[in-house]
């Protein structure tokens, strides 16, 4: 199938003679036999709302006609088709497939010996533009002097555009027909990196009287992705190689979620500051002359960012009777080696000791610090007594505005105050966390671990958690109590895990 994407300008009261291009198609019926005409007639509001859809496209919406069934025929256009597209289809019988279409517009014939010799940009000699630009174009010469040319003539002047070498010709610039000696536009979208050919008429078009412009082909150099209060650098680089576009008067909006921000800084390249407010968003930087459009842009994800504390118990961070064990900061690196995988999540944990929750000012130097605001979800893993000023912390944070998605208590112990210090009294339930985990350990052989949080009063909790699981680890072995799985195919981790996914 083909489509011849010009449109002839015609007359009312005139014929014109038709012709199928049937060149390589085998025929297999008399010519006689060989096509149907269907007719298809255009209204100039419905060209203007999309002229290639419904100009050029290769689509049967017309209507047959009582004419010859050969490769050619003849039409004599209406009066009453005046303003209008008549669009025709050669049917291929044999085939059931449309071979071409061909596109008239019908116009009274404007009756003036004038004639346009001369046509150019209006302010500038360059032929080269950017999308969003607003150009202005102008006959600036006729077959006579210009203050002999009646007003009424030049009102008459249409603008025949040509867009692309083997793309289309088209009455209309962004749904509005162009008409008058002097026409004023920002430049589409879809003329992007495209040569576009202006020829201004009064009763026939010619590329000999015409205004050619090359639009540069714009492309925004960025990251993909990013992290908040990061800075980002964003370029424009000119794909088929246009220079003469002064790219010091750049412009730059930075959209996000629908609301624009004009950018104070100009020019080929920006810097972009990644604000706290924009995290888990989309931006779209645009750079622009005139106008922005989302064509010539870069999309920037913002990574979720999210906080997650490990919180070890004693002898874990800080030496208790031995050396530290570390066995919450041995759990958080594998977390992190999972987490990791998400390219669009900036996880960020943050390993502490139980008796750096306690008193409350630590909990400002420790804690506080860690999260850029209140937006940011929170998720706290504490392990022995880590889990129990885990808790309190939740409720403390929960209080003060702050989100905090999910508690995961990994065998909590109470403390004793004769033995612990930095511990907080009375419980924190509620907790105030969106979900709360707990694993009550209960290994079925007797292990020193076991008898130390015994001594350290096992936390026994009887309501509260979402997920309450009884596990037969022993209490150091706080990763396979993570690790292990407790309700619906999953563990602790696993649940983490999505919540962070997931959590807005």
């Amino acid at each position: 199938m083909t489509t011849n994407k010009y449109i002839y300008i015609v007359s009312p009261n005139t014929w014109q003679a038709i012709f199928a291009n049937i060149e390589g198609v085998k025929l297999f019926n008399s010519s006689d036999k060989l096509i149907t005409w269907n007719k298809q007639v255009i209204e100039m509001e419905d060209a203007q709302k999309n002229p290639l859809r419904l100009l050029f496209a290769l689509k049967d919406d017309g209507f047959p006609i009582e004419i010859s069934k050969k490769t050619m025929i003849t039409y004599t256009f209406k009066k009453s088709e005046v303003g209008k597209y008549i669009k025709f289809y050669a049917y291929i019988n044999d085939f059931k497939s449309i071979l071409q279409s061909t596109v008239f517009y019908v116009e009274n014939k404007c009756n003036t010996n004038v004639r346009i010799r001369g046509v150019g940009r209006v302010g500038t000699d360059s032929s080269e533009v950017a999308v969003g630009q607003k150009i202005k174009l102008k006959v600036n010469q006729y077959s006579v002097e210009e203050k002999k040319v009646l007003p009424s003539v030049k009102k008459d002047i249409k603008w025949m555009v040509k867009v692309g070498i083997n793309d289309d010709e088209r009455l209309i610039i962004d749904g509005i027909i162009m008409k008058g000696d002097e026409i004023v536009f920002n430049v589409p979208e879809e003329w992007n990196g495209k040569n576009i050919i202006f020829m201004p008429f009064l009763n026939i078009h010619t590329p000999k009287i015409s205004c050619e412009c090359q639009v540069a082909n714009w492309i925004v150099i960025g990251e993909s992705i990013t992290t908040i209060k990061s800075e980002i650098e964003y370029k424009v680089e000119t794909k088929n190689a246009i220079s003469g576009i002064d790219k010091s008067y750049i412009k730059w909006i930075v959209e996000v979620d629908d609301v624009q921000y004009l950018q104070m800084q100009v020019g080929e390249k920006i810097k972009v500051f990644i604000k706290e407010e924009w995290n888990d968003k989309e931006i779209i930087v645009m750079p622009y002359l005139d106008k922005p459009t989302k064509t010539i842009s870069k999309n920037t994800i913002v990574k979720k960012k999210v906080v997650v504390f490990f919180v070890g118990g004693a002898g874990d961070k800080e030496s208790f009777v031995i050396d530290p064990t570390n066995i919450m900061d041995n759990v958080k690196n594998v977390f992190d080696t999972t987490i990791g995988k998400c390219a669009k999540i900036d996880c960020h944990t943050v390993y502490l000791g139980y008796s750096e929750l306690y008193p409350k000012s630590d909990i400002e130097e420790y804690v506080i610090k860690e999260i850029d605001n209140v937006n940011i979800p929170v998720y706290i893993v504490g392990h022995s007594l880590g889990g129990w000023n885990g808790a309190h912390l939740s409720k403390m944070l929960t209080k003060r505005g702050y989100q905090v998605k999910m508690l995961i208590t990994l065998d909590p112990v109470r403390g004793r105050p004769l033995i612990f210090a930095d511990l907080y009294s009375g419980s924190p339930v509620p907790v105030g966390a969106d979900f709360w985990i707990n694993i009550f350990a209960n290994a079925e052989g007797i292990n020193v671990d076991d008898i130390i949080a015994d001594l350290g009063n096992q936390w026994k909790i009887k309501e509260g958690p979402d997920i309450c699981f009884e596990s037969k680890q022993s209490h150091g072995y706080a990763y396979h109590m993570f690790t292990e799985i407790i309700s619906n195919g999953k563990s602790a981790s696993d649940f983490l895990e999505e919540s962070i996914k997931n959590s807005k």
